[in-house]
């Protein structure tokens, strides 16, 4: 990832110091540290979890969390969690977040929870919950809610929530 990285700057005619290309080396390297992987730009972790600013790939055995980025790919046996980004896919065992942002898929073994953003689909076994925007289409095992925003599509099998929401398709099965 370096060497593409300063070929792309020699490419756009920026010129840095020997620190400058150190600087770059180090922000690129994933540290592994008491079994979890902590970096800039995401990680694999098959023992602990994952830990990353701008994570553009994460796969954890446990946690993957993410803060300012995008995430085009979170997979984590626990717990995703993802703020201030995009996320094209999210796979959590137990909890999948994402925060102020737009994702388009979450996949959760128990709660999927989508706040201040658009989500084109959730699916969960147990809650799904799109909070303050718009959520294309939501499917739980057992409650989906929507709260201040326009669902187009709702699928539960025992509860539904809803707080000043405007849907056009709830369904029940």
């Amino acid at each position: 990832m370096t060497i593409s990285l300063s070929a792309i700057l020699s490419l756009l005619e920026i010129n840095l110091q020997w620190w400058g290309y150190l600087l770059l080396f180090l922000s690129s390297h994933p540290y592994e540290i008491d079994g979890n992987t902590w970096s800039l730009w995401g990680g694999y972790s098959e023992k602990g979890s994952v830990y990353s600013f701008f994570g553009i790939y994460q796969d954890a055995k446990n946690d993957a969390f993410q803060l300012l980025g995008i995430c085009f790919y979170q997979k984590a046996g626990r717990d995703a969690f993802q703020l201030f980004g995009i996320c094209f896919y999210q796979k959590a065992g137990s909890d999948a977040f994402q925060s102020l942002g737009i994702c388009l898929y979450q996949k959760a073994g128990y709660i999927a929870f989508q706040s201040f953003g658009v989500c084109l689909n959730q699916k969960a076994g147990e809650n799904t919950v799109q909070a303050f925007g718009i959520c294309l289409y939501q499917d739980a095992g057992n409650i989906a809610e929507q709260f201040f925003g326009l669902c187009f599509s709702q699928k539960a099998r025992h509860i539904q929530k809803h707080l000043y929401s405007f849907s056009v398709r709830k369904s029940t099965s």
